[in-house]
């Protein structure tokens, strides 16, 4: 979510007409969180915003919407890219697929050469470890990332569609129908 542009910029809606609704989101118990992301798109203030306003849920349901629909599409994008369609993944229970998902993607992400910061990564989330070191090591690990774009594009392009999922979904009641 690290973007450097904000979703109303990138469909150019003048802030004047960026919507109220919106707007009024950022005066309820996160509007230091919003402000901070807003400010500077960066993973670790996107991540203190969501948290905020995951602790507000009837609030914030709005922006909670889309985030939650893009990381659908994060997970679809990396699902076609790990489990390719002659395998049945429909007769396998959920979980099953979700288990057979997560060791693929797993597999793939140590298998470039970010594989050191991924298992720390991978420590911090399994320890539900929320402290700045953690956010530290995921901000290490996209730069990681990026760096190796070569190996790891089925990643880069998963996120920057579930980036786009979220602008359209926040963005979409408010444009104006051509």
């Amino acid at each position: 979510m690290g973007n450097s542009e904000s979703c109303f910029r990138k469909y150019r809606i003048p802030r004047y007409e960026t919507p109220r609704d919106l707007l009024e989101m950022r005066q309820g118990s996160c509007k230091e969180s919003i402000k901070a992301w807003q400010d500077c798109y960066s993973e670790e203030n996107f991540v203190r915003m969501r948290r905020c306003m995951e602790a507000h849920p009837h609030y914030y349901q709005p922006l909670l919407a889309p985030i939650e629909a893009g990381g659908e599409v994060f997970e679809k994008e990396m699902e076609s890219f790990l489990m390719p369609s002659n395998e049945d993944s429909n007769q396998q229970k959920e979980e099953e697929r979700q288990d057979a998902l997560y060791l693929r993607f797993c597999k793939f992400m140590e298998g470039g050469d970010c594989k050191e910061i991924f298992t720390a990564f991978l420590h911090c989330v399994e320890e539900d470890d929320e402290s700045s070191r953690c956010l530290e090591v995921k901000e290490t690990m996209s730069k990681c990332i990026e760096a190796h774009s070569d190996y790891y594009q089925p990643y880069l392009a998963a996120k920057k569609a579930a980036s786009e999922q979220i602008c359209k979904e926040l963005v979409a009641p408010f444009v104006k129908q051509a």
